[in-house]
């Protein structure tokens, strides 16, 4: 079992409730933490006692991975299913960026816009293809998540075995000579960039990241 409190996270056991670890972190108002939902791994996420560091944990290997996440206070935080992967938020709310939780490698930097507003809530879909997240703006934005990543998190699972089950459907009814047939493979969705995405490394950092397809 897991508490969150404004200044310390406290771990217990369940079936004794004795507590098994405290975690210092800085001041959590909001409760910022996240846990994946799939048994065969279990991690967690919160904020160290520094400002913009993310912690995870991981129960199973009894190990802790620190990253510099953000340059100012953490504001929402989500795992995907089997834990591979982070995304987090800060105060700013301009930018989503997800790490592997292994290593704690930027994977992806994904862009909600240009002013500052305050990230309600982050999610990851179940097969970990898709990311979204809400402001007080009272928007809803869809970004896609790297193709290497969901394919990852989608395997030896049920919903693989019915996909590809499905995929194989679909060929079956596709004409080989179609002119559209190679254009339904090649399909691939993925998050547009900012036309000035060449100017790399002198752009500013507005320019910098995937933004939102929804």
């Amino acid at each position: 079992m897991i508490v969150v409190l404004e200044k310390a996270v406290y771990v217990y056991d369940i079936k004794t409730l004795k507590q098994i670890q405290k975690i210092a972190t800085v001041d959590n108002e909001r409760g910022v933490a996240a846990v994946n939902s799939e048994k065969t791994r279990a991690i967690f996420a919160c904020p160290t006692d520094k400002l913009g560091e993310i912690q995870l944990i991981n129960f199973d290997r009894d190990t802790r991975v620190v990253i510099p996440a953000h340059k100012t206070m953490v504001t929402a935080l989500a795992l995907n299913s089997d834990g591979t992967l982070v995304a987090s938020a800060s105060a700013e709310g301009q930018v989503i960026r997800v790490f592997k939780t292994e290593d704690g490698k930027l994977v992806q930097e994904l862009r909600r816009g240009n002013d500052t507003c305050t990230i309600q809530c982050i999610n990851f879909d179940p097969v970990t293809k898709w990311l979204s997240c809400t402001s007080e703006k009272g928007t809803i934005h869809v970004f896609a998540i790297n193709k290497e990543y969901h394919l990852e998190s989608k395997k030896n699972t049920a919903e693989v075995r019915e996909e590809q089950k499905q995929q194989n459907m679909d060929h079956d009814v596709t004409t080989v000579g179609h002119p559209d047939a190679k254009k339904q493979k090649e399909l691939v969705c993925t998050n547009p960039k900012s036309m000035f995405s060449f100017l790399k490394p002198f752009r500013p950092s507005y320019f910098v990241g995937e933004y939102s397809f929804a």
